[in-house]
């Protein structure tokens, strides 16, 4: 149970940082076969495979793990003969054509249980009102529907063999269930009644919200035990939605009941993900589908999962898209290092499901067992999404996570996303990274901060913005930073929003009177700050022909007072007003052996809401300045080439992996902004990129998988190579 109290801040001696003991997440290992696998994800959106022909075509066409006709709602094997020879005769072309097959399940959905057991259902108030029966009545698992459940997917493994369980329906509609089941169970754990309404600002509510995770968690963890007790091979496949729909980071936390947490996605074996990628808006581009991919693969730390490709437009419906809008979606599955998984019923021509699967599998030599190489970590913080975000997640957090994502994918810099669970965890996996990246991470546990002082002080890099650390975990404010000690800053007052009024005015009218003035951004001359991106949006007159270090500061900022030991390179002020009070922009400091630049200021959230080069190459640099060591790739390419690193050994060769993702449009994005991006519908093709690696040992590079062998040339560190054409995707592949 969370303590819902004011931590105190952890007292450090000045010379000695201590870690919090380590704090270890169990897993279960994940069949082997299933990191070779592609599976065709059909069931969970149409009727799934149920003749020996699609079998045969499926295969054929590379699939290996298909998705058969064994829809589990109403049916039980035990129980019904019809559905008990329907499974028969499925597991049986399974065997002939020597395909893996897995079944679907709706977890909380039984129509006949509902009518048979209304004590089982979720009741959505406390007065025990229950609406009539219908296709959105869903089972508590709390109650003995929970044993139920459990029982028909362990008599299918147990008689028919499947090698995996599709699991829909994780998650309940309604926030609260009053049944007499989930009374009893909080008051024995918790000692408390259900709370009556959602209210973010309580901390009763808070518990029921983890209270709610755990039993969640618990069922996910039994029902796996179950099912590997009878075939240690066989794989749930949980169908997620709350990081792979990625308009669900969106939500505001108070749904948050709707969400599968961070756990609950680590510990499956191989969670399915729903990529609708044009529904809703996502502001002409592809920065929300890129951004919940990458955060997907660093939560699974190395463990497989399957996004859809979702071969569809606008979400769900059937109109097909064109051929490169399908290649450009899977090249983003397998550039963000997910396991693309197809639709039969859903990808309307042959040919493009061909197409499609020849995609997949002309890259699997390179993909299949490769494991992120980064450099930086960034974090993606469940508890402030929840916590502090609360009911204005987007302005106050997920801005700030985009933001930042968007600063490192354009200026081509290799990191991955890690959690608050690797945050408590703490040990050797932070010291893997150069630096960390804390984009307004405002709640963190005392564990958290702990880890990252000691981390710091052994020589690690550190960059933070806005209020991250002034809140624990349950969203508790701190009198001051939990950080300060590292940020070389005490809190004093804020945030105040200096938002730009144009180009925003529409979206600010309303609260105009509540905005703080434009203020000027002065920069002072630390090599941090040269850099030819930055010089070129420095402002002056065009009369005088003078140039001033100086530019424009926009986005959410806190009043702090840096310590006398640090040094603040970047101020603002009023605009215009030379004598005016300055304030800190950007503050450098020094912790045992590492750097740390703290930005007391939304410079992430700015980037995506108003972007100017200059916010991005101020956080860019920061990390640059701060990082132990130089990324060992360095990547020169249009803003367009998204690029992300993995590593992989084979037959006694070592492997580092650069994908380079064209993620040029060529309608120039011209949508209506809240309706959906344009597909694409032809590849504008990028010439002359520039690929660096910091390691002269390389031996040989190649471009896959067009297999051509890339000219080497030699450079202070390591060596680089020009990739002479970028279609869709691509792998650079060094070898040693």
């Amino acid at each position: 149970m969370h303590k819902l109290l004011v931590f105190l801040l952890l007292f450090v001696t000045a010379s000695v940082a201590l870690a919090a003991p380590e704090k270890k997440l169990e897993v279960q290992l994940v069949p082997d076969w299933v990191y070779d696998a592609i599976f065709d994800l059909d069931a969970g959106y149409g009727n799934g495979v149920t003749d020996e022909e699609s079998f045969r075509v499926l295969k054929d066409m590379g699939v290996t793990c298909v998705s058969a006709r064994v829809r589990m709602h109403t049916q039980d094997v035990e129980k019904d003969p019809a559905f008990r020879e329907q499974v028969a005769r499925i597991s049986a072309l399974a065997k002939k054509t020597d395909m893996r097959w897995f079944a679907y399940f709706i977890a909380c959905h039984d129509l006949e249980m509902a009518k048979a057991h209304p004590e089982w259902r979720v009741h959505e108030t406390p007065d025990g009102q229950l609406p009539e029966v219908s296709i959105y009545t869903f089972l508590c698992f709390n109650s003995p529907w929970g044993d139920e459940f459990l029982r028909k997917l362990t008599c299918l493994e147990r008689d028919y063999r499947p090698d995996g369980f599709l699991i829909d329906g994780w998650n309940y509609i309604s926030p609260f269930c009053y049944c007499d089941y989930c009374r009893e169970k909080y008051r024995k754990d918790t000692g408390e009644e259900i709370p009556l309404r959602i209210d973010l600002d309580d901390p009763h509510y808070h518990r029921y919200m983890r209270w709610r995770d755990e039993v969640k968690i618990a069922l996910q963890r039994k029902v796996q035990k179950a099912l590997k007790e009878i075939n240690p091979d066989v794989v749930l496949m949980p169908w997620f939605t709350g990081p792979g729909r990625w308009w669900h980071m969106e939500t505001p936390a108070q749904l948050q009941y709707k969400y599968e947490t961070e756990t609950m996605n680590r510990i499956a074996d191989f969670p399915v993900l729903e990529m609708f990628w044009d529904w809703p808006a996502q502001q002409e581009s592809s920065t929300m589908a890129d951004f919940s991919l990458r955060y997907l693969a660093g939560l699974r730390r190395g463990r497989p999962f399957g996004p859809s490709t979702n071969c569809a437009a606008h979400g769900q419906q059937p109109t097909n898209i064109p051929r490169p809008e399908i290649l450009f979606r899977t090249a983003m599955i397998i550039a963000n290092g997910g396991q693309a998984s197809p639709t039969w019923s859903w990808t309307k021509r042959r040919s493009d499901y061909k197409d499609m699967m020849d995609f997949i599998r002309a890259r699997q030599p390179w993909t299949t067992r490769a494991t992120t190489r980064s450099w930086l970590a960034v974090l993606s913080s469940e508890n402030t999404r929840f916590f502090y975000g609360r009911a204005e997640v987007r302005d106050k957090y997920l801005f700030h996570c985009v933001g930042a994502f968007r600063c490192l994918q354009e200026d081509h810099l290799p990191f991955e996303y890690i959690t608050d669970l690797d945050l408590d965890e703490g040990g050797p996996r932070l010291d893997s990274y150069a630096a960390i990246l804390l984009p307004n991470a405002a709640c963190l546990s005392d564990r958290a901060i702990a880890n990252l002082r000691a981390y710091v002080e052994r020589g690690g890099g550190l960059v933070a913005t806005l209020e991250t650390s002034l809140y624990n975990e349950d969203g508790v404010r701190r009198p001051d930073f939990g950080l300060a000690d590292l940020f070389g800053a005490n809190f004093k007052s804020g945030p105040v929003d200096h938002s730009s009024i144009w180009p925003h005015m529409i979206e600010n009218i309303e609260k105009m009177p509540g905005l703080a003035g434009p203020q000027d951004m002065l920069f002072s001359t630390h090599t941090l700050l040269s850099d030819p991106l930055i010089e070129t949006c420095f402002t002056g007159s065009v009369a005088e022909n003078q140039i001033e270090r100086r530019t424009d500061f926009f986005g959410k900022a806190l009043e702090v007072a840096p310590a006398d030991d640090s040094e603040t390179i970047v101020q603002r002020r009023e605009s215009g007003a030379a004598g005016a009070k300055t304030l800190p922009v950007l503050i450098l400091n020094q912790y045992g052996k590492g750097k740390v630049a703290y930005f007391p200021n939304g410079m992430d959230e700015a980037y995506f809401r108003f972007p100017l080069p200059v916010q991005r190459r101020l956080i860019t640099r920061a990390v640059r300045w701060v990082a132990a060591a130089p990324p060992t790739v360095e990547v020169d390419a249009l803003a367009c080439v998204y690029m992300t690193c993995f590593e992989k050994k084979a037959d006694a060769t070592d492997f580092l992996i650069v994908h380079l993702l064209n993620e040029s449009n060529t309608t120039g994005g011209k949508s209506l902004a809240q309706g959906s991006p344009p597909q694409r519908e032809e590849i504008l093709p990028i010439s002359n990129i520039r690929v660096r690696f910091l390691d002269p040992d390389i031996k040989k590079v190649t471009q896959q998988p067009e297999n051509k062998e890339l000219p080497i040339r030699p450079v202070k560190g390591g060596i680089e190579v020009k990739v002479p054409l970028l279609e869709i995707h691509s792998m650079i592949i060094a070898e040693k």
